[in-house]
């Protein structure tokens, strides 16, 4: 501000006119290094100005990594019709649902593991794909609510596969969430620091990411673990299954 004051502030012709040569230039020296100092600073402002989508990235990269029980319920709360259906299909009790879902999610690992679709490919049928589901839901969702999730079923609150509470299920959730959290935190920690260590660390740690992923086909690791995510909830709050393992604990004294 006191910069931009001086740059402005007019000249004294008499002072000028008094001033030799030499000091003449000394102060026009000194105007032209205020402009310079403005435009650097004015530059440095604009390049650091993020835009919309670099702000809207960035807002969802933090709310990930903030994610926590009483946001997860929040979510869970504000969307209560898909939070039930949700549960519903995870707990096996309505198993035709779930078994269709599977069905067209390994079709899709599918068709992306035997077409080996190229990177630019890949991102133009992700968002076909994307803007076809926003199109095509609000007409089909109501037929698939009427098909698949009618008439309502009730649970006994007894049971283990009972509905939970959006803060049960926030309690659930962020039990396996939060170490993966805690990784992401400290990535983006990490990739905030501009000092030499701080980029030496990320060197490696992308130079780690780039042999794994080189040498190592992570596709059957992730679909697995993305089948057993999916699965195993209905498996391990099945009533059949609880009173199996607890018989089998009674019977062995585990």
């Amino acid at each position: 501000m006191e910069e931009t004051k001086k740059l402005f502030m007019k000249i004294d012709k008499r002072q000028t006119q008094s001033l030799s040569p030499s000091a003449f230039n000394s102060v026009v020296t000194q105007r032209r290094g205020l402009l310079n100092n403005i435009n650097q600073k004015t530059m440095k402002t604009i390049l650091l100005e993020k835009s919309p989508v670099q702000q809207q990235n960035t807002s969802f990269k933090y709310s990930i990594i903030n994610l926590n029980k009483t946001r997860l319920a929040k979510i869970f709360t504000s969307h209560p019709v898909l939070f039930k259906r949700a549960q519903e299909m995870i707990l096996f009790i309505r198993p035709i649902p779930m078994a269709i879902f599977l069905v067209l999610f390994n079709l899709l690992l599918y068709f992306y593991r035997s077409f080996q679709f190229p990177f630019y490919s890949l991102v133009a049928i992700s968002y076909f794909l994307y803007y076809s589901c926003k199109i095509i839901s609000p007409r089909i969702w109501p037929i698939l609510e009427e098909t698949l999730f009618e008439p309502e079923i009730k649970v006994d609150p007894n049971e283990s596969n009972h509905l939970r509470s959006p803060d049960d299920a926030a309690d659930f959730i962020y039990a396996y969430y939060n170490p993966i959290r805690l990784c992401l935190k400290a990535f983006t920690k990490l990739s905030s620091d501009t000092s030499i260590t701080g980029l030496q660390v990320m060197l490696c740690v992308y130079a780690f990411l780039f042999f794994l992923t080189f040498a190592f086909d992570l596709f059957w690791p992730f679909a697995i673990a993305a089948n057993v995510a999916l699965i195993g909830p209905g498996i391990y709050f099945c009533p059949i299954v609880r009173v199996a393992v607890t018989n089998f604990k009674k019977r062995w004294n585990l």
